[in-house]
């Protein structure tokens, strides 16, 4: 039996409870709104432009990597997790209360 670990946050405590998962065996893949992803592009262009304009981005961003479980298992909804960054906490959408997906 595999497990699949749902958590719109990618905070220590998840990524622990995923390693932990991965580590017995049982983690088919752990899926979030959004992590850091170094590597991409659109990404570096990003931080390319918020530092043009004095904006920390690059530290927003890696707030929001995963260390804890190899690529290999993580999944993203990027589109949805960059919309909830977009609008700020607590204002991703009428039924979430600013928590979960916010569609």
């Amino acid at each position: 039996m595999k497990i699949v670990l749902a958590h719109p946050g990618v905070g220590p405590f998840v990524q622990q409870a995923a390693r932990a998962l991965l580590e017995a065996g049982v983690l088919s893949s752990y899926w979030t709104t959004f992590a850091d992803q170094p590597d991409v592009s659109w990404r570096r262009a990003l931080v390319r432009v918020g530092t043009a304009f004095g904006i920390g981005i690059n530290s927003e961003l890696e707030r929001r990597a995963v260390k804890e479980v190899p690529a290999s298992h993580l999944r993203c909804l990027t589109l949805l997790g960059a919309r909830k960054d977009a609008v700020g906490p607590n204002q991703s959408g009428p039924t979430s209360g600013g928590r979960g997906l916010g569609v």
